[in-house]
């Protein structure tokens, strides 16, 4: 899972998406890093996702809805009002409303992932 491919993937996305909030949106440097790495987790993760059908909210997992509803539900709730609410200029309140949501997503992929591997390989 955590692999070259995901390494490289990671900072192929990573690099665009804080320079981008760097430049466009004038976000600081340190939270520009941080978010592009949290989009880089997710771009890098997504793919095995895609491809194994034991990850949380692929087809193939039934049981398996309630869990990413609760996520979503509280990655939501921490990044949209949670943010929203400390009145800052709309710059920095949408880079850390980005920063928030992006690393929530990302741990969740990166705990569903942890498990399966834990699963695939219990003697580890």
């Amino acid at each position: 899972m955590i692999n070259r491919r995901f390494a490289v993937l990671t900072m192929v996305v990573a690099a665009p998406v804080g320079g981008a909030l760097t430049l466009l949106v004038g976000t600081t440097p340190i939270t520009a890093i941080c978010t592009g790495l949290a989009f880089g987790t997710m771009a890098g993760v997504i793919p095995a996702a895609l491809r194994d059908g034991r990850f949380p909210g692929s087809l193939s997992s039934g049981g398996a809805r309630r869990v990413i509803v609760v996520a979503n539900l509280i990655i939501l709730g921490a990044g949209m009002p949670g943010v929203a609410g400390l009145n800052l200029d709309r710059g920095t309140d949408f880079s850390l409303m980005l920063l928030v949501l992006a690393t929530g997503y990302a741990a969740f992929l990166l705990g569903a992932a942890t498990v399966i591997e834990e699963v695939d390989d219990p003697a580890r």
